[in-house]
């Protein structure tokens, strides 16, 4: 009966033992935390401070860490002070049980009639404590409200305008584009080796290219300013623009979109080859191509091909009312063949190096033949062959 008894008050005895564990605990975190909280706050305070004169974009977030990390250390600092059983019968001993209940738990388990005894006896002196009146907590309020001025003053802190804090944000934003340019061009770099590699870029062009990429890289390394990183990207912009290969791929294209403010670098490379093939053939465009080849640098793709359209138009027609004094005349045609689709059609050139399409029973390549005029193309006279010994000069 006795052994019962000793086995249940060991057990009454743990339980008042983890309540004053658990009561310890809370006091120690009290008390630590808030002090390294407190500790954090300075700091974090002082960093705003020192941001205010010194340029330091991340001053936020580095106060946020410190104040943290302070409150992180505070924990680790609690967990390796954490009560331990012996520490919590020492503070019940010193609630006036005169070290009855650290006698009690070196005892615990025993069958000794005297030690079961005595442990009934610390079970029953235990039960007549009250933790909230022995064991009151304690709040260190001037910590806590050093922590909150602080706190409070570090938060001023961030709505203080200084020089430091705009050269700060002008560093960090010239810092991220730098980064941003570099990824690109990494990027870029990468798809048009792809391409270089399948071909699909001619030497030339991939000179040029390279070149264009490697004067943007150490550009961009070189720049020590936004306003040096934006020139670098407008120099690279109008080298792309202007060198921009014929017959680009789309993935080619897509990569260096971002340098070129999203123009389709496909559209402006067929307008430019549309703009050199109507140079080679109209005096007036061959005159104003450099001012056509800057401005669809500027348009969109449908304007592009809208302006496009329209000079076809206009050539077509002024083509087509220069060689209207043809209808009807007769000039002498330097013939080149036949048509591959009427065995009795013959191409060949004037005098003035007009294309000259026209029907015949028989004419051979190198001849030189009569032919009347009968119809007007912008880009072409047809005709039929005729006898006549004086033709006219075309």
């Amino acid at each position: 009966m006795n052994q019962q008894s000793g086995m249940e008050a060991d057990k009454e005895i743990d339980r008042f033992l983890q309540k004053v564990k658990k009561r310890d605990m809370r006091q120690k975190s009290i008390l630590l935390l808030g002090m390294y909280a407190l500790v954090g706050s300075i700091l974090g305070f002082l960093v705003q401070c020192v941001a205010i004169w010194y340029p330091f974009y991340n001053c936020v977030p580095t106060s946020v860490a410190v104040f943290l990390g302070s409150i992180a250390v505070g924990g680790v600092h609690l967990f390796l002070c954490r009560t331990t059983t012996r520490r919590a019968a020492r503070l019940a001993d010193n609630m006036g049980m005169q070290e009855r209940v650290s006698t009690s738990i070196e005892g615990r388990g025993s069958t000794d009639e005297l030690r079961i005894l005595q442990r009934i006896d610390t079970r029953d002196q235990l039960r007549n404590i009250s933790l909230e009146k022995t064991m009151p907590y304690y709040i260190p309020w001037k910590r806590y409200v050093s922590l909150g001025v602080f706190l409070l003053m570090g938060f001023i802190c961030l709505f203080i305008p200084s020089e430091a804090k705009d050269v700060a944000k002008q560093k960090h934003e010239f810092v991220k584009k730098v980064e941003k340019e570099q990824e690109k061009i990494a990027k870029a770099k990468k798809v048009l080796d792809k391409e270089m590699a399948k071909g699909k870029i001619s030497k030339e062009s991939r000179k040029k290219l390279e070149e264009s990429i490697k004067t943007a890289q150490k550009d961009m390394k070189q720049a020590r300013s936004v306003d040096e990183v934006t020139a670098a990207q407008k120099r690279l912009e109008t080298k792309l623009l202007r060198d921009v290969p014929e017959n680009i791929s789309k993935e080619a294209a897509d990569s260096l979109r971002p340098f070129v403010d999203g123009k389709n670098l496909q559209a402006l490379s067929k307008y430019q080859k549309q703009l050199a093939d109507l140079a080679g053939k109209q005096k007036a465009v061959a005159a104003v191509s450099d001012e056509l080849k800057e401005l669809g640098e500027q348009l969109s793709e449908a304007k592009m091909k809208e302006l496009m359209q329209q000079l076809n138009e206009k050539i077509a027609f002024y083509a087509h009312r220069n060689n209207e004094p043809y209808r009807g005349r007769i000039v002498t045609v330097l013939v080149d063949g036949p048509s591959k689709k009427n065995d009795q059609v013959y191409s060949g050139y004037s005098e003035t190096n007009k294309l000259v399409n026209f029907t015949a029973e028989h004419a051979e390549p190198g001849d030189l033949v009569q032919v009347r005029i009968t119809e007007i193309h912008s880009w072409s006279l047809n005709g039929e062959k005729v006898e006549q010994p004086e033709p006219e000069t075309a």
